[in-house]
């Protein structure tokens, strides 16, 4: 009789941690860029299908090469990895959040349309300016600029709705940064005005 025991404990933890390295940001623990472009592409398929609204945010520190010029790369690792926690927080956890550069970061709102969009945008911009870091005993904060878009068509795709919030992001970067600006270019003070008691 041959009796074979193969412990299949180690092999399923490996298999594990290799899926987690091929999906996830190291520094942060978000997705990283593939699997959230991957993720974006069915969320917007289920919100086509079901006809619900599909927001997307792009966001990116602003002035971080400075961070990294002044302080060091220990330093601005430490604040990536603190925006993510930051923009997390501020996320439902059915809305997905990617970092897919070096500080820019992708969310999509789940059923969420362009005035949800831009409420749960201020509310990141709000809370990460609000975040003080101390180096050498001085204290100091960031800030970050945020583009808003949403799917306006049928036949939209998850880098047509990126690239449109990336417009608003670089908006955002020309309107003298630290604000967010929905993908037609405008800063929209008339949703905050409509919607401001929400915030």
């Amino acid at each position: 009789i041959f009796v074979a025991i193969v412990d299949v404990t180690e092999r399923h933890t490996a298999r594990l941690e290799l899926e987690r390295l091929a999906t996830t940001d190291s520094l942060t623990g978000l997705f990283n860029r593939r699997h959230f472009l991957l993720a974006a592409g069915r969320e917007l398929k289920r919100s086509m299908r079901y006809e619900l609204p599909y927001t997307m945010l792009m966001l990116d520190l602003d002035h971080f090469k400075r961070v990294n010029d002044t302080y060091g790369h220990s330093f601005g690792d430490n604040v990536i990895r603190r925006f993510a926690e930051v923009a997390r927080g501020c996320l439902r956890d059915e809305d997905l959040l990617g970092r897919i550069g070096g500080e820019e970061f992708c969310a999509v709102l789940v059923s969420s349309g362009q005035d949800g969009g831009y409420l749960v945008a201020e509310r990141i911009r709000k809370r990460w300016q609000e975040e003080a870091f101390e180096f050498q005993g001085a204290r100091f904060n960031f800030t970050v600029s945020i583009g808003v878009a949403c799917q306006t068509r049928d036949s939209e795709t998850v880098e047509s709705i990126m690239e449109r919030a990336d417009a608003g992001l670089y908006s955002a970067k020309r309107a003298g940064r630290n604000c967010v600006i929905v993908h037609g270019g405008e800063r929209v003070e008339e949703l905050l005005a409509r919607h401001g008691h929400l915030l």
